[in-house]
């Protein structure tokens, strides 16, 4: 096994662990719903601050999803035109549109630990429960690293392999 399988291995196994995240995520999500509403309906007293909760988990649910997502090709993507070029133009486009969403996820990730910290440091928290929002932005970005990690892969295959 070369290096470059032994590096897509270990993406793979690190999407795997956040999208595992993703789906507790989404699980918690789930049961927050289902409390709330029979609370609401059998009790008369729904779970407080239910749509802060869900709004949270909805972040982590999505991002720790994303680079998994990404790995199985299950994001949108516009081929028609490609499919049209030879093999050889059609690579070249893959590693361009690749090095675009690489720079554009990179940037998020940054961009997302800025934003994290200047929650933290302002004390930002949620509208009705007073939920601190600067752990949920840093988790965030940190998922967005799977992402980042799957481009990079892909380039690399590109590029010595000539594949996607």
């Amino acid at each position: 096994m070369d290096r470059i399988d032994m590096f897509g291995k270990s993406v793979n196994r690190f999407c795997t662990l956040i999208e595992n995240i993703g789906v507790l995520a989404f699980v918690l999500m789930m049961a927050v719903t289902a409390v709330n509403v029979v609370g609401a309906k059998l009790f008369s007293n729904p779970l407080n601050g239910t749509i802060d909760i869900v709004m949270l988990l909805q972040v982590l649910a999505i991002t720790f999803a994303s680079g998994s997502t990404l790995l199985i090709g299950r994001h949108v993507a516009v081929e028609f035109f490609t499919s049209l070029l030879g093999p050889r133009l059609h690579r070249v486009i893959s590693i361009i549109a690749d090095l675009f969403g690489l720079s554009f996820f990179v940037v998020l990730v940054w961009r997302l630990f800025l934003l994290a910290h200047s929650f933290q440091t302002a004390g930002e928290v949620s509208g009705t429960v007073r939920i601190p929002l600067y752990p949920f932005t840093y988790l965030g970005a940190f998922a967005c690293v799977s992402i980042c990690l799957v481009y990079v892969h892909r380039i690399i295959v590109a590029i010595f392999r000539g594949t996607k």
